[in-house]
């Protein structure tokens, strides 16, 4: 199975390198157009997809929107980034504060509100095992996410870790293969 997965685009809050986590912020002017240039290169390639989904927040829902007008979307919360807790909206450093640092997966902190690492990772299982039990193996899967989660889903898939995943950009897409092993 292929799995397409494509970060929402731009919104404010990534301008201002402000950590957005669950907070529902939409998408600014430049990610309207990052995703309209988005929705142009996926045309020109021809690609189909077999199924859409999207985190129920209204940054990756637009981008979906506009990258296959008309197209079903199916909504799954599964699909939401981590929960940052009382850190939304702040600046991304301050969730290492010198004695917990919310990324380290054998701590696996819910202090200050941010969802233990276990459960955002169980998430992440859920969704790929729930694709792979649902669509055959020659299936195109279009999944329009944020940053954190889509890594979390590429750890999964290729079996990289965590850390080791770069960032990606705003409204580019990317294609893995998944295979049956999730």
């Amino acid at each position: 199975m292929q799995i397409y997965l494509v970060r929402h685009g731009e919104t404010d809050w990534n301008r201002e390198n402000r950590l957005q986590g669950q907070t529902d912020i939409p998408l600014n002017n430049t990610g309207i157009s990052q995703a309209h240039q988005l929705r142009q290169k996926l045309n020109a390639q021809n690609l189909k997809f077999d199924a859409v989904y999207v985190s129920p927040l209204q940054r990756t829902l637009k981008t979906a929107q506009i990258i296959v007008p008309g197209f079903p979307i199916t909504l799954d919360n599964n699909l939401k980034e981590r929960n940052a807790g009382q850190f939304e909206g702040k600046d991304p450093a301050l969730i290492f504060d010198g004695e917990i640092d919310f990324l380290d997966e054998t701590l696996n902190s819910d202090a200050f509100g941010v969802e233990p690492i276990r459960d955002f990772h169980a998430r992440a299982v859920d969704f790929l095992q729930n694709l792979q039990v649902s669509y055959p193996d020659n299936a195109k899967i279009l999944v329009v996410s944020s940053n954190g989660l889509m890594k979390r889903l590429v750890s999964i898939i290729t079996e990289t870790p965590f850390d080791k995943i770069p960032n990606f950009q705003n409204a580019e897409i990317y294609e893995y293969n998944l295979i049956s092993h999730v």
